[in-house]
């Protein structure tokens, strides 16, 4: 439950003050029943720096998981634009296995770290100079950076090479990126960008800094 989370942040060393505004977060935005806000983490992937850099990710902190529902709607209407004749496995993200709601968390809270490693920042929308889309050049560097992440994440969990089964936990494209196709670099593509867009959709934009 979230005590027990919260009471696990503690001995990971995280500050009162910043478990003082997930508790207010939570009052502000409670969820209700059995709903989970996300699921269980995996103790074992994240660490004190992973969770800093989570949870001090403005302004990410309150729209992280509606950016990460964004990046899965995303993938959806991609999977259905390539591929009309295949039904989706998880139309809705609600209905993603945990390890394939982390990926899009993972991918979600990376964004505010690859903004910056490349010049860019987010910011409140509404501000001058909001950058609409990214040089090809850099939309290529930053999609391999991202399918590395991503292979880091689904090795971690044990997933291994195989084919298409999140249930097995076996991917085809566990490989370097330079060895993808085109249709699935694409994929990584289409994640940097739709980072204006999904920010966008959080009431926040792109900025160059």
């Amino acid at each position: 439950n979230m005590q027990d989370m919260l009471e696990f942040l503690r001995t990971e060393g995280i500050s009162e003050r910043l478990i003082g505004e997930i508790e207010a977060f939570r009052r502000e935005y409670p969820v209700t029943g059995d709903e989970r806000r996300i699921p269980k983490p995996h103790f074992y992937y994240y660490g004190k720096e992973i969770w800093l850099k989570a949870l001090t990710a403005r302004p990410l902190l309150k729209d992280i998981e509606l950016l990460a529902i964004a990046i899965h709607a995303r993938y959806c209407e991609k999977q259905l634009l390539d591929h009309p004749e295949r039904p989706l496995d998880y139309p809705d993200f609600s209905q993603l296995p945990d390890d394939l709601k982390y990926s899009n968390l993972r991918q979600a809270q990376n964004i505010c770290d690859r903004l910056e490693q490349v010049g860019y920042r987010l910011g409140p929308k509404g501000g001058k100079g909001a950058v609409k889309e990214f040089p090809p050049e850099l939309v290529e560097f930053m999609a391999e950076l991202e399918h590395e992440d991503w292979m880091r994440e689904r090795l971690s969990r044990g997933w291994k090479l195989g084919e298409r089964n999140a249930e097995k936990k076996t991917s085809p494209y566990l490989v370097p990126y330079d060895q993808l196709s085109e249709e699935i670099k694409d994929y990584d593509r289409d994640a940097i960008r739709n980072i204006p867009a999904l920010a966008e959709r959080g009431g926040m934009a792109v900025y160059a800094n």
